[in-house]
């Protein structure tokens, strides 16, 4: 083989090479471009379905105004006062099946109309299909002062604490006696003492002459 092919040959397979590279380099840009078209979460991803949009709805009312057109003879006068009246508008166009046509399929022609708002008509109309929304402000908390209190109040507070175990007023007419009895010391009452369960009364603190104490009572019964 001469000097000239295996220069050729060389050259071939370098090009070879290159190209090879040079296409796995286009078919990943590629593919990075069409994953960038279609992620919703990048611009290019959320522009180009509107696009797409537009570009149809643009054909589909091409169509329409052909369609139009082409039932008023081929041809229509429009005055340019009309035209401008629609600018600035918020437009819509509405179709719809002939009366006692079940479905589009089974329709011959469609009924076309439009509607007209202006911005502030469209943004009532918004505000009015909207649900109002409640907000509810809490109430600043009041700031609270410091209390000091010292270490032998604690300790009577403590002690008062634990010597109420149920409030007067849940007790009824017989565990308030049985505490009034208590508190007084002693053992044996009068009859007309305040720590009766009387039903005419309510019963209150021991105020009875009786001096009798618990342990005299109990040596007496011993």
């Amino acid at each position: 083989m001469s000097k000239r092919s295996l220069q050729g040959l060389q050259n071939r397979a370098l090009k070879l090479r290159y190209l090879d590279s040079a296409k796995q380099v286009v078919e990943q840009l590629q593919a990075e471009n069409e994953k960038l078209k279609n992620d919703p979460d990048t611009v290019v991803g959320q522009v180009i379905p509107q696009l797409r949009t537009a570009i149809s709805q643009n054909k589909k009312l091409s169509v329409l105004a052909a369609a139009i057109i082409e039932a008023a003879g081929g041809s229509i006068a429009v005055s340019k006062a009309t035209l401008e009246s629609f600018e600035s508008k918020v437009l819509s166009i509405k179709w719809a099946v002939p009366e006692g046509v079940e479905s589009v399929d089974a329709a011959t022609e469609l009924i076309f109309s439009y509607e007209a708002l202006t911005q502030e008509e469209v943004d009532a109309r918004q505000a009015a299909a909207t649900p109002p929304q409640v907000t509810v402000t809490p109430e600043p908390e009041s700031p609270t002062e410091p209390i000091s209190i010292s270490l032998g109040q604690f300790q009577k507070v403590a002690e008062e604490a634990e010597e109420v175990t149920v409030p007067p007023s849940e007790l009824d007419r017989e565990q308030k006696a049985e505490e009034f009895i208590k508190a007084s010391g002693k053992a044996v009452h009068t009859n007309d003492c305040s720590t009766s369960i009387a039903p005419a009364e309510e019963p209150g603190p021991c105020d009875c002459d009786c001096d009798q104490s618990e342990n005299a009572a109990l040596s007496l019964d011993t």
